[in-house]
């Protein structure tokens, strides 16, 4: 299994305040996004990023790069 490539998404910043009661969670995005997304977008001009928090509780976001696989490659993957 081949190491992904880790591609950060820049322009995107997560922010979480924790009250007595409620967690607020903010996420903006500047308009430099605009040319991350021109770039990484798909076929259906989406663009998937996970929102995750490094070891030092720092929060970061990520380009979600998962496909799932084409019908015809799935058939080859059958043990029968």
């Amino acid at each position: 299994m081949e190491k992904k490539e880790i591609i950060f998404a820049d322009w995107i910043y997560y922010n979480e305040r924790q009250t007595d009661k409620y967690t607020f969670r903010s996420v903006s995005i500047w308009p430099k996004f605009l040319d991350f997304y021109d770039e990484h977008k798909d076929e259906k001009w989406y663009v998937n990023i996970d929102l995750k928090v490094s070891k030092n509780w720092k929060p970061y976001a990520v380009l979600n790069t998962w496909k799932p696989k084409q019908k015809d490659e799935q058939a080859d993957d059958m043990p029968f």
